[in-house]
């Protein structure tokens, strides 16, 4: 039971953004609005060459959040202990995982559903906007692990700096100690 917690626990933390896009489109969706306008806008905006186009883009966030994700689970860096000190890793693999499943959902729905079941372009703007929104957090993410990572790469600078000075002033104290040895005879 305490996993199941911890993973609700995650969900909470990390998708308010989603989760409330969700809420407001099922809202949408099912409120006894008459939405007829907005929904013939819809179905006439998410034509067939405009779906097409959404699965392509969410086809390549899946390969940005496939590529950042090797990226990470494959090398060993100060920032990625630093970020497995944080515990920062489990939000950026959670936040991938969630929009690998939206972008991945966005495109099956554009690609093998047909354009005629019920509701198909609210789903589709609702699944649109929880693509980009994850992305936008994703992106965020990256900049911020991005300025982290800058700052122990200008850390790294500043101690071999330091150690290639100190060697220098070993060397010119060598090369004194030399050349005043060889005049004193």
């Amino acid at each position: 039971m305490s996993k199941l917690t911890a993973i609700i626990s995650l969900v909470l933390k990390n998708c308010k953004l989603e989760l409330l896009i969700i809420v407001l489109g099922i809202l949408c969706i099912n409120l006894p609005w008459d939405l007829s306008g907005i929904a013939k806008i819809l179905s006439g905006y998410f034509e067939e060459s405009r779906c097409s186009g959404i699965a392509g883009v969410a086809s390549v966030i899946i390969g940005i959040y496939v590529t950042v994700w090797s990226i990470f689970a494959t090398s060993a860096s100060k920032i990625n202990a630093e970020l497995l000190k944080n515990r920062v890793e489990g939000q950026l693999f959670f936040l991938i995982a969630i929009g690998l499943g939206e972008a991945f959902i966005t495109t099956v729905l554009c690609v093998f559903i047909p354009q005629e079941i019920p509701h198909y372009p609210e789903l589709i703007a609702l699944l649109t906007t929880l693509t980009s929104a994850s992305f936008l957090k994703f992106v965020i993410l990256i900049m911020m692990i991005t300025k982290l990572n800058i700052k122990y790469i200008v850390q790294e600078i500043d101690i071999q700096n330091a150690i290639c000075t100190e060697t220098q002033i070993k060397l010119d104290e060598i090369y004194q100690r030399t050349v005043d040895g060889k005049s004193k005879f």
